[in-house]
């Protein structure tokens, strides 16, 4: 069998997370027959049979996957903690939660708090809470993703909204800041290299 292999610089590779969402939508495709992602080199080595596949099919999936092929000495930048989809994700469900905080102490409304914090948990949630359902789908395993997401649900069903929707928030945060700190860190290594 002829193969070929494709070694690829991709932009918003930040982590384990979008390492994984890459390799679920790329593997098992025709013509596919491996893919290696080195996430913390934002690189993709893909080995493909070219009677099956080409090199512009596997960089068009990459594009719709959310991972557009970029040129080694491009210095792609990070985007602004603002425009970064995850950090204002997070943010949201702070302030949400803030909101359903302050109704509570206030003792305004307990269905208007709880619509609240519930809110909150449901945003915060948004990225890793859906990164867990796929984890635990598609591969059958539990990460803590899944861990977070069950606590958070868990504390919420035992009448502790608030608390929920604290994990949800905190944890929501932290998974944004790892994606851009690395993001950055890449950055500034391939700035010494050029």
């Amino acid at each position: 069998m002829n193969q070929q292999q494709l070694e690829l610089l991709v932009a918003n590779l930040d982590c384990e997370h979008d390492a994984t969402r890459l390799r679920r939508g790329i593997d098992g495709r025709p013509g596919i027959l491996e893919t290696v992602v080195f996430p913390k080199s934002a690189k993709v080595r893909v080995t493909i049979d070219p009677a099956a596949t080409s090199a512009d099919l596997v960089r068009a999936q990459l594009e719709r996957l959310g991972f557009p092929v970029r040129q080694r000495r491009e210095g792609v930048r990070p985007p602004a903690l603002w425009r970064n989809p995850k950090v204002l994700t997070s943010v949201a469900s702070g302030i949400i939660l803030a909101a359903g905080w302050l109704v509570t102490r206030a003792h305004g409304p307990m269905a208007l708090s709880w619509a609240l914090l519930l809110l909150s948990l449901v945003v915060g949630a948004y990225y890793f809470g859906r990164e867990a359902v796929e984890e635990l789908v598609r591969e059958r395993q539990v990460g803590i993703e899944l861990l977070m997401l069950t606590a958070a649900v868990v504390a919420t069903l035992m009448g502790q909204p608030l608390e929920g929707a604290m994990l949800a928030f905190l944890y929501s945060i932290s998974e944004a800041m790892e994606g851009y700190t690395e993001q950055k860190t890449r950055k500034a290594i391939e700035a010494l290299w050029s």
